[in-house]
């Protein structure tokens, strides 16, 4: 695997957190701190989740 770009996950993940960020930034901070910490954490958590998948990939 040359570049991971390439990658059909690559333009959907990207579609994917830009999304959730659009969507957690309209939310009231008040009141909703918390379910705007754990999607934001997700979106980190799933990011580094397909980073480890490109890595093992382009080692085959």
């Amino acid at each position: 695997m040359a570049n991971f770009k390439e990658l059909l996950v690559w333009p959907k993940s990207v579609d994917f957190v830009t999304d959730i960020y659009k969507s957690t930034g309209s939310f009231p901070k008040d009141e909703n701190e918390d379910n705007y910490q754990k999607l934001n954490n997700a979106i980190i958590e799933i990011s580094k989740m397909l980073n480890g998948l490109i890595n093992s990939l382009q080692s085959v």
